[in-house]
């Protein structure tokens, strides 16, 4: 089966966000923005943010990461 135009247009990019050896999340595009998924619980607060893409989604689970204590840089 051969997809028309629509369906090739809704493709799907996920860009990984680790921290450290810690893979904790995907970013997609969705719109004119990026959304976060997160892999672990503890950046599930993340996933109602838009960001402008993988590295500030990064630096934000790093910031949260910092203030609950969750996963440090190694």
């Amino acid at each position: 089966m051969i997809a028309n135009k629509a369906q090739q247009t809704a493709l799907f990019y996920a860009h990984p966000v680790a921290i450290g050896q810690s893979l904790i999340g995907v970013v997609t595009q969705n719109g004119d923005g990026y959304r976060f998924h997160a892999f672990d619980n503890a950046f599930a607060r993340l996933e109602d943010d838009r960001f402008r893409g993988a590295d500030e989604a990064r630096n934000a689970a790093i910031e949260l990461s910092v203030r609950k204590g969750v996963v440090g840089e190694k």
